[in-house]
């Protein structure tokens, strides 16, 4: 049976341990070492690499080729990437279109193998962690991504942008000994490296429980996700009550948080769950006064990455305030700040992006 205790570290365990049983033993499919998550079990691409590169797909007779196909299909993609034979998103696209349209990858679609493509990918770094394999995690995360434009599916392009907090997430964890304030650090240190924001510390959690990644200090429950999901359910039952429940959102979560789960688990609700707290500080920054209307926003966490409130009415800002943070980015960066200076707006860009 699969071990589900996860973590980058256990998983290069379970690799060596493969290699060196494989030869010998005959194993059942579900022994070959992956990535699981609480909702899948990914394909064990690197485990079928090997097999075939070591030519034990015939010696292993319970491990037949047939019942590698799919994996040897995302490993054989995974060469002609690292090859340089795809180049571009559109021949992704194109040549894992012509080559699942057979019986034998039926009911898979483009999208489940751009995913699982990724998986496979960092099935090899999380392994090898070389300079190779991060050359091919890079690749391929750009080459899904422009993939995933190409074919105009933004509500996916979050949800690979979510599988790269997974992956950092994966990648930090070293042992059940490790401490949690570590793991987090580790995993935002990795996300810097590539080019990406840090991750809240809900969307980490999250993360941690989706591997069955253990350390100490790791929190019991995936707390945010489990009350987004809550209100969620409510919110198709009954939905006179979102008000209410978008009470129960910046109450527990607070909007900034809550909103960049919304972006996975509850897309349709998140653009209304913004404009109805910008409605809320708007309608109390005129009613009342933009010092009430701070306070609102700031106790509701409707603030952006830089604890600044979304106050509509700018004149709450003095000259030489901060005025805008951009987090990071691939365009624009992670050092960059947009100041008042009078009647002037200045970019700063400071040059220390990883």
């Amino acid at each position: 049976m699969r071990i589900m205790l996860m973590g980058s570290a256990l998983y290069r365990k379970q690799v060596a341990l493969f290699i060196n049983v494989v030869k010998s033993e005959r194993l059942e499919y579900s022994q070959l070492p992956t990535i699981s998550t609480r909702k899948n079990i990914f394909p064990p691409v690197l485990a079928a690499y090997i097999m075939k590169k070591d030519m034990l797909l015939e010696k292993n007779f319970r491990v037949s080729e047939h019942s590698l196909s799919y994996s040897l299909f995302l490993s054989e993609i995974l060469s002609r990437i690292s090859e340089g034979s795809i180049l571009h998103g559109a021949e992704l696209v194109e040549f894992i279109s012509i080559n699942i349209r057979g019986k034998e990858f039926a009911g898979i679609s483009r999208e489940d193998v751009i995913f699982d493509l990724s998986y496979g990918a960092l099935q090899f770094l999380a392994f090898f962690g070389d300079d190779a394999s991060r050359d091919l995690f890079r690749i391929t995360m750009g080459l899904a991504k422009t993939s995933l434009e190409n074919m105009r599916r933004d509500i996916l392009l979050e949800h690979l942008q979510h599988f790269r907090v997974h992956a950092a997430v994966f990648l930090a964890s070293e042992s059940e000994k490790q401490e949690w304030s570590n793991l987090h650090l580790k995993a935002n240190s990795i996300l810097e490296s590539w080019g990406d924001s840090p991750a809240n510390l809900n969307v980490v959690t999250h993360c941690a429980h989706n591997l069955y990644i253990f350390c100490n200090g790791l929190p019991e429950t995936d707390r945010a996700y489990d009350i987004i999901r809550r209100c969620r359910e409510e919110y198709k039952q009954d939905k006179g009550n979102a008000e209410k429940l978008i009470e129960v959102l910046n109450k527990e979560v607070g909007w900034r948080e809550a909103s960049s789960i919304m972006r996975i688990l509850w897309p349709d609700f998140n653009k209304p769950y913004y404009r109805h707290n910008l409605a809320s500080v708007k309608e109390i920054a005129l009613s009342v006064n933009i010092e009430e209307a701070k306070k609102w926003a700031v106790d509701n966490r409707f603030v952006s990455a830089g604890g600044i409130p979304y106050i509509r009415d700018r004149r709450d800002f003095e000259p030489n305030d901060w005025y805008l943070w951009f987090p990071g980015g691939y365009t624009i960066g992670n050092t960059s700040v947009l100041c008042k200076a009078k009647s002037v707006r200045v970019l700063f860009d400071y040059g220390c992006d990883n």
